[in-house]
């Protein structure tokens, strides 16, 4: 099925990503490292549903994730990734906050997309 295919294409990708967030928490914030059982299943879990459910791109978790590790406020509300699709009462999830405090933190997009050459308009 389909749905079982894009798991696959994602688990190699993300279960690198996610041990690798895993390890960077643990190196920098011991203490508030998620604990128990199936931890990094329940993040790799939440990053899939995200980019099959919710349909962010892969590379753009990945970015977002990385720069609120680095952000005064975000580093200290991303401790574990399984939390990031948690609706808050007015139903956005934790994730469609931190991605528009990410994208108010990066250069407009469709400034990017603005032609080289202006088309003169024949009047």
């Amino acid at each position: 099925s389909k749905v079982k295919e894009s798991k696959d294409i994602y688990s190699v990708k993300l279960n690198k990503f996610v041990g690798r967030y895993m390890d960077y928490i643990l190196t920098t914030s011991p203490t508030k490292a998620p604990k128990g059982k199936n931890i990094k299943e329940n993040a790799i879990d939440a990053l899939d549903k995200l980019i099959r459910i919710d349909g962010f791109e892969d590379e753009y978790i990945f970015s977002a994730l990385r720069w609120a590790k680095d952000d005064d406020f975000w580093k200290t509300q991303i401790y574990s990734l399984a939390g990031l699709r948690k609706k808050s009462p007015n139903g956005l999830t934790k994730f469609q906050y931190l991605s528009s405090a990410y994208d108010s933190t990066q250069p407009c997009i469709e400034e990017q997309k603005i032609p080289v050459f202006k088309v003169e308009n024949d009047d």
